[in-house]
């Protein structure tokens, strides 16, 4: 819970996890199967970065996190 002007903001938490079941390419060129490995290792790191976080992986290792940024800074 936040409390913000004139309200408040509640958001539960995010207990799903994503699986290569849950997706599906979109483009011409499908992510092999270490991309995807890779994308499902990321989505589990970058849920528990602030928001508009980015996240990038290669071979399972974290090579860089960022999390957004607020407006005063």
């Amino acid at each position: 819970m936040k409390k913000v002007n004139g309200g408040m903001i509640i958001q539960d938490p995010d207990m799903h996890q994503l699986n290569a079941a849950d997706l599906h390419a979109v483009t011409e060129n499908a992510p092999t199967a270490k991309q995807v490995d890779d994308l499902l290792f990321a989505w589990k790191i970058v849920k528990h970065v602030k928001s508009n976080a980015i996240v990038f992986v290669k071979d399972r290792q974290v090579v860089g996190v960022r999390g957004g940024t607020d407006e005063t800074e």
